[in-house]
C-alpha cells in the first residue's frame, strides 16, 4: 500500500533507500502485470509509471540515500536532479529551508 501511495506522492511513512528500491520493483511488477493482462495500452501505462517514478518527490522529501538510490535505479543522472539533490542535502545539513 505504501508503495502505491508513493507513486501518488503520498508518504505515510518515512522513506528509506530500501523503500526506493522496492518502489522501483513495484513499478516494474505493475508494468509486467499490465503486459500480461492487457488492462491498459502498454506504452501509455508504462509512460505513466515512468512519469510518476521520475516526477516523484522522493529526493525532496527524504534523505540523501533515497535520492541517490532513485538516481541509480533510474539509470541516468540528469544535471538538474543531481544539482537539486546536492542543494537539498546542503540545505538540510546547514538547517536552511528549501
Amino acid at each position: 500500500m505504501e508503495l502505491q501511495l508513493a507513486l501518488h506522492d503520498l508518504f505515510r511513512v518515512p522513506f528509506t533507500a530500501r523503500h526506493v528500491v522496492e518502489l522501483r520493483s513495484w513499478t516494474r511488477r505493475l508494468a509486467a502485470m499490465n503486459r500480461e493482462r492487457r488492462l491498459f495500452p502498454e506504452d501509455l501505462f508504462e509512460a505513466e509509471l515512468e512519469r510518476r517514478w521520475n516526477g516523484s518527490s522522493i529526493t525532496s522529501r527524504t534523505m540523501t540515500s533515497c535520492g541517490l538510490a532513485h538516481l541509480r535505479l533510474s539509470g541516468s543522472w540528469p544535471m538538474s536532479r543531481s544539482t537539486y539533490l546536492v542543494k537539498a542535502t546542503l540545505n538540510r545539513w546547514t538547517g536552511r529551508k528549501r
